[in-house]
């Protein structure tokens, strides 16, 4: 999602978003994400009170390829990201959630690795 607003992602299932077309071992590093908001490149979208709830973002492979279930980077206000479900990222980098926005304008909470 880039620059929106208003918009409601809920109850979604993503499998395998940095899908790996080599069997076994991905013969790169992990780089999926899930779900990714971000405001557009020269800040005329801003993302706000967007909601994103109850998505379960998973990585069936041997391998991770999945870094983060959700990337959040935004300086919007308002939107809601919470009750997420993340499973099998990257052992070393990968996060349920990676925020380098401003997360003290938003809801962030309740998301969560299984």
């Amino acid at each position: 999602m880039w620059g929106t607003s208003h918009v409601q992602v809920t109850n979604n299932v993503i499998t395998n978003p940095g899908h790996c077309h080599t069997t076994g071992n991905c013969a790169r590093a992990a780089s999926g994400v899930g779900i990714r908001l971000k405001d557009t490149e020269h800040g005329s979208g801003i993302l706000t009170e967007n909601t994103i709830t109850g998505n379960t973002i998973k990585d069936t492979q041997e391998s991770p390829s999945l870094l983060y279930g959700l990337d959040f980077s935004s300086a919007g206000k308002g939107n809601i990201i919470e009750r997420n479900v993340v499973s099998h990222t990257d052992p070393v980098r990968g996060m349920v959630i990676h925020v380098s926005g401003k997360a003290e304008s938003n809801k962030i909470s309740g998301n969560s690795e299984q």
